[in-house]
């Protein structure tokens, strides 16, 4: 059985109206990044904004809803920022060509990250998710079926075409304060095209998720420079704590 780390992401969830890809955004980005040789580049958007007019009846105009994109030349790194959050994501761009790193190094690489845009753009959100996704083949997969599902008697010994298992729970931390979480697993049956090998190919697997994020009804602007990496820290100790022991039970 081969299991691959694929893909992370952190999103944050605030107001981002003001990052635009503007010329001036653009070539600020540019220069902070260039290090980490992430290259801003502007993601082509329209949006439909419809007024109301007692007298003229709806008022319908298209209104340019461009966003700022950052990826890396190799298509690794692509951070897109959304009028309400940022999404940091580290995806492997080539299976078994390229080395992908560890959470840890993902998530510090995020903190500095997130450290140099709030230098000029200092902001508060009110949610933050972490989420990683791991790719999983080899002969024996679909054994892990049978240890997840219970099978009735009308599907046992059919061949099987697509199966997905999901369960979320709430888990409360208390570290740098007292926050609950949900905590969601998902891994289902896929077949996609992905680069393996220099070569595009049909993967055949599983595809396994993890999320982690806080709650959806907690509102409160608190997340900021002074707690985001402490709490991006934790998240990621308890989404390696849950992984470890989701693939441990599938390799058994």
């Amino acid at each position: 059985m081969n299991i691959k780390n694929f893909k992370y992401q952190i999103s944050l969830f605030g107001n981002y109206d003001d990052i635009t890809p503007s010329i001036e955004v653009i070539k600020y980005f540019m220069e902070l990044f260039a290090d980490k040789n992430l290259i801003p580049n502007r993601r082509e958007g329209i949006r439909i904004d419809i007024a109301e007019d007692l007298k003229q009846g709806k008022n319908i105009k298209q209104v340019d809803d461009s966003k700022l994109n950052l990826t890396s030349i190799d298509k690794s790194w692509n951070i897109n920022f959304e009028s309400n959050k940022i999404s940091f994501a580290f995806t492997d761009p080539n299976l078994g060509v390229f080395e992908m790193p560890t959470l840890d190094y993902f998530v510090e690489e995020v903190n500095d990250i997130i450290k140099k845009i709030e230098s000029k753009y200092p902001k508060k959100n009110n949610r933050i998710g972490l989420t990683t996704n791991f790719l999983i083949d080899g002969e024996d997969i679909n054994n892990i079926q049978d240890k997840l599902q219970n099978n009735f008697s009308f599907f046992k010994g059919k061949k099987i075409s697509s199966w997905t298992n999901r369960l979320a729970v709430t888990e409360t931390i208390s570290n740098p304060s007292e926050e609950i979480l949900n905590v969601v697993y998902d891994i289902s049956m896929i077949k996609a095209s992905l680069l393996m090998n220099n070569k595009d190919s049909i993967f055949n697997g599983l595809f396994l998720t993890l999320d982690i994020n806080t709650l959806h009804e907690n509102i409160d602007y608190r997340f900021d420079n002074r707690n985001i990496a402490d709490f991006l820290n934790e998240l990621k100790k308890l989404s390696i704590k849950v992984s470890d022991e989701i693939i441990e039970f599938i390799k058994e």
